[in-house]
């Protein structure tokens, strides 16, 4: 969520945060998706796969390129994934998928 502000170039920044149970496969699994949008510039489409590595930074970043990177590998290590993807607000959305913990 602070990317989504950080990188934010309106005067009011708008970040909306929802999330969901839901059951996905043949097998009924539940998972729970959290989606942050925003209206910010947006990511190129190009770049969306390479921001989730190690050191990548964006193009007026001050940050250290981890973020993106431990978020993916934090969620990759409990079953689930990231994903990004355009925004309904004009932005992009993240959006983290993981398993129901039994």
């Amino acid at each position: 969520m602070t990317n989504a502000v950080e990188h934010n170039d309106t005067d009011e920044p708008t970040v909306v945060v929802d999330g969901e149970r839901e059951t996905v496969g043949e097998d009924g699994e539940e998972v729970v998706r959290i989606r942050v949008a925003d209206d910010g510039p947006g990511i190129e489409t190009a770049r969306r796969e390479r921001i989730f590595e190690r050191g990548e930074l964006g193009e007026e970043s001050s940050g250290s390129g981890f973020g993106l990177y431990l978020v993916a590998e934090a969620v990759e290590s409990y079953g689930g994934e990231v994903t990004v993807e355009d925004s309904d607000l004009g932005g992009v959305a993240f959006e983290v998928t993981l398993p129901v913990a039994t």
